[in-house]
């Protein structure tokens, strides 16, 4: 069509150059002005009248059926070729896998993956090579996830991480005491003791050798003795009438405190170095107790524990507690004045113990606690699963859970959470735990426990160290725990 119309506006514009060069017919009405011949004036006499020339008739329209040669220009026709479509690939992850997958926490493992057509790899958040391997070391059970990425089409593949199940075992190390029955025991924090067996003492600690101290050649019986908590050169031993100390752990024995009252020798219960002011030490007899200040060497009575037969103390820097076989006693100032604590129905006293403001009583009946700040009105809490009697605690600074246990390796791996651990020495065994929930880790009686980088349990013929240690499976479970954790948000440009 459009052909068409060039064609007719070119033999339109033909014509009109044939109407320009005169070859049109004259109106047979219009007068024609007439010369001396009658014909018309010659105004143009340069112009042959003969008419147009072989040449100008070439340059026009020939008559007759010649055929006309016309360069025309293309025309895009709008529809002859459609346009080209772009075709994106998706990216391919032909293979992502790790070296393990089953492991025991804090494992080193190897990453592996290949992809083809991907612009961008990502593992994780973090963008990497189209192939490579890179190793993690995973202190959670961990999904990983790889994603390709090619313009707008992206593919992901994930890759678990578990770990073997882990289990709680004790080991026990024993070493009997040679020398014979244990009565009394004494630690200081460097896990040096003083052991009173059979009215004589020994200083050692726990797997080496014991070896009897004689603060005095004439005394063959000493009923009580004690070591400072902080010093372990400074030690206490006592037999009626008379306390011995010594400031270089047992070598020499020059301070003798005289422990009287009314002219009569005094037989001494207990003597007690406090770890809050080891400088303050506390003694307790039939008939109440004196404070002995270790740097002037004197003794004063404590009058309101007149009459009282003091068997035990426990202080820390907020008060001291003052136990005679089923009562408590509590002083604020550092043993000027006291006043007696409501007891609970725990029947006879073993031992009281002060941790982190929380007072422990071992007693007949078991294991009872309450808060310091409480004490003066008291409401005590036995702490239930404790079969027999209770005889002396440890409470221990240590992570709830072993490293390592399925499920609660995100409370212990870097140990951020670590909590009062209670060991309670029992007459059914050695027991740990928290609150009410208590476990069985030695079946051996024991009368005391002490802390010597493991508890050691104490009987009266052997000391017991227990090693808390993890056992593992050799098989994974099918499914993650509830605490499996993801290797992070992807993010990537699109």
């Amino acid at each position: 069509m459009k052909r068409l119309i060039y064609i007719l506006l070119f033999s339109f514009s033909c014509l009109g150059f044939v109407s320009c060069n005169g070859n049109t017919a004259a109106d047979p009405d219009e007068e024609t002005p007439a010369g001396d011949d009658g014909n018309t004036p010659d105004e143009n006499p340069s112009i042959d009248e003969e008419g147009p020339s072989d040449t100008d008739a070439d340059d026009g329209i020939a008559d007759g059926d010649e055929d006309i040669d016309i360069d025309m220009p293309d025309i895009d026709e709008g529809d002859d070729e459609a346009e080209e479509e772009v075709v994106t690939v998706s990216p391919e992850i032909v293979s992502f896998e790790a070296g393990e997958e089953c492991v025991k926490p804090d494992t080193r493992v190897t990453l592996s993956w290949e992809t083809e057509n991907a612009d961008a790899v990502y593992l994780g958040s973090t963008e990497v090579s189209a192939s490579g391997e890179k190793n993690v070391r995973p202190f959670f059970e961990t999904t990983y996830t790889l994603t390709a990425v090619n313009g707008s089409e992206t593919t992901s593949r994930t890759v678990s991480i578990y770990f073997k199940e882990a289990s709680t075992a004790y080991q026990t190390t024993e070493e009997t005491f040679d020398a014979g029955g244990i009565d009394l025991l004494s630690s200081s924090g460097d896990g040096t003791l003083l052991i009173l067996s059979n009215g004589k003492v020994y200083k050692g600690s726990f797997g080496e050798d014991f070896v009897r101290l004689t603060p005095n050649s004439s005394v063959s019986q000493w009923s009580v003795l004690a070591i400072d908590p902080v010093d372990s050169d400074i030690i206490y031993a006592g037999t009626t009438g008379r306390i011995y100390r010594s400031s270089n752990g047992g070598e020499s024995w020059p301070d003798v405190i005289p422990v009287r009252r009314n002219n009569v020798d005094l037989a001494i219960n207990t003597v007690y170095s406090s770890p809050a002011d080891p400088e303050m030490v506390y003694i307790g007899f039939e008939g109440g107790g004196f404070v002995l200040d270790a740097e002037r060497g004197t003794l004063d009575l404590i009058s309101d524990l007149n009459t009282e037969s003091i068997r035990r103390f426990a202080s820390d820097a907020d008060c001291v507690v003052a136990a005679t076989k089923s009562d408590l006693f509590v002083s604020f100032n550092e043993g000027d004045s006291w006043s007696e604590t409501d007891a609970a129905n725990w029947g006879e006293i073993h031992s009281i113990d002060i941790f982190d403001g929380t007072l422990y009583v071992s007693a007949e009946k078991g294991l009872y606690s309450v808060s310091i700040d409480s004490i003066s009105d008291p409401s005590w809490e036995k702490m239930e699963g404790l079969d027999g009697p209770v005889y002396q605690i440890l409470v221990r600074e240590e992570a709830l859970f072993p490293e390592g246990i399925r499920g609660l390796a995100h409370f212990t791996v870097f140990s951020p959470f670590q909590t009062g651990v209670v060991y309670a020495a029992t007459g059914e065994g050695i027991y740990r735990g928290l609150g009410d929930e208590w476990e069985r880790v030695s079946a051996e009686e024991a009368h005391w426990i002490f802390d010597d980088g493991d508890p050691v349990a104490v009987s009266d013929s052997a000391l017991t160290a227990i090693d808390r240690t993890i056992v593992y499976s050799n098989d994974c479970p099918n499914q993650p725990s509830a605490h499996t954790i993801s290797a992070g948000p992807l993010k990537f440009p699109l």
